[in-house]
């Protein structure tokens, strides 16, 4: 029986479109909304969100960060431009200096739950 409990795989997490919750963040114009928190690998898988003029500040990431621009505009660290379908990948220990949209934007992060902000 053990063998055939440890082949079962776990039922999927589902959060539909108008389920969860928008957040507040201490930085004005930015909020999220957590869609899974992997406890085993302390990653947050989420949607942040910053409204035009937005932007969120410098910060250091412990482990690999990915940011997929689900929609509107992102300047990284004041050199790189990303816009809707646009993937940026980050190695740990990477500082971003600041993350700011002019238009205001929505990305889908994965990223520690350890990151830590600088500013």
């Amino acid at each position: 029986m053990a063998s055939i409990a440890e082949t079962q795989k776990a039922e999927p997490h589902i959060l539909r479109q108008d389920e969860g919750t928008w957040k507040k963040t201490k930085f004005e114009g930015v909020t999220f909304k957590s869609l899974y928190i992997d406890r085993e690998t302390e990653m947050h898988t989420l949607i942040l969100r910053l409204a035009p003029g937005a932007g969120y500040p410098r910060h250091r990431h412990s482990r690999p960060e990915q940011c997929l621009v689900l929609s509107g505009d992102v300047e990284i660290d004041k050199s790189v431009q990303l816009g809707p379908g646009d993937f940026e990948w980050v190695d740990g220990q990477t500082t971003h200096d600041s993350v700011t949209t002019k238009d205001g934007c929505q990305l889908l992060i994965i990223a520690s739950l350890h990151d830590e902000v600088l500013a």
